[in-house]
């Protein structure tokens, strides 16, 4: 599917309705409008990395098959509270109160909160990432992954092969 053969949803407004219901015919138009847009994105995305994401896929294919399947989450966490943390000003402002929380509850960050995690002393359950720009595997090169043995990275194929490599004990 590509830019051209994107058809976007009409909106058939019976002159009645609209005059009766302006207001949801107007939120319906650009609810669908921004419909078609994320479309748009995802299309225009697709186009940019399909390429690169299936070289990391295929690259990453003999080490992915060494790695436990996901399912080896269920239940792993069962009962316990979840704390999802991002990048950001609030990682700051949370730090304190993280600390106290994180050895109660299961930690799950994205990657570019885990150097900041580490720094505060809290070791994450998880790590996530999903971007598969080779500045994304530059910011762990100077991680010192043995230091920390209980995180688990959790990340599609797509991910930089030497991210995955780096990582492939986790």
């Amino acid at each position: 599917l590509d830019e051209e053969s994107l058809v976007l949803p009409a909106i058939f407004e019976q002159p009645g309705c609209l005059r009766a219901f302006p207001a949801a015919y107007s939120k319906l138009a650009t609810e669908l409008a921004k419909l078609g847009l994320r479309r748009l994105a995802d299309i225009r995305t697709n186009g940019a990395f399909s390429a690169e994401w299936l070289l990391n896929a295929i690259d990453n294919l003999p080490l992915a098959f060494s790695c436990p399947a996901i399912n080896f989450l269920k239940g792993a966490n069962e009962g316990k509270a979840a704390i999802v943390v991002a990048a950001g000003p609030s990682l700051d402002k949370s730090a304190d109160w993280l600390v106290k929380a994180a050895n109660k509850a299961c930690v799950i960050c994205v990657g570019t909160a885990l150097k900041s995690l580490l720094a505060k002393g809290i070791e994450p359950d998880f790590v996530i990432i999903v971007d598969s720009d080779p500045k994304v595997a530059a910011q762990f090169e100077s991680l010192n992954l043995q230091k920390f043995a209980k995180f688990k990275l959790l990340a599609p194929l797509q991910i930089p092969p030497s991210l995955l490599e780096r990582f492939k004990e986790r």
